[in-house]
């Protein structure tokens, strides 16, 4: 669905981010210890992680690290704690 606001799942819903989806895929078979995706707000970013995560067919797991912006030190406890 295009129109949908619930990030993009699928390649076919994900439109203009085929060189990105091609160098985070290339990223993760070379076990790249370190992937960033940066851009303004409600570019893609979120969309463009989970279609090339799915893509992989690797285990994964998303940890929203929102509800930690207000601290400035995350505790192991909170951090288990979320996970």
């Amino acid at each position: 669905m295009f129109f949908d606001e619930a990030p993009k799942t699928n390649r076919s819903d994900l439109y203009g981010f085929q060189e990105e989806q091609e160098s985070f895929l290339r990223a993760l078979r070379e076990g790249a210890r370190l992937i960033t995706i940066v851009g303004l707000r409600r570019t893609g970013k979120s969309s463009l992680l989970m279609t090339c995560l799915n893509e992989s067919r690797q285990p994964y797991l998303i940890v929203d690290a929102g509800s930690f912006a207000q601290s400035p030190v995350i505790s192991r406890v909170e951090l288990f704690s979320a996970l």
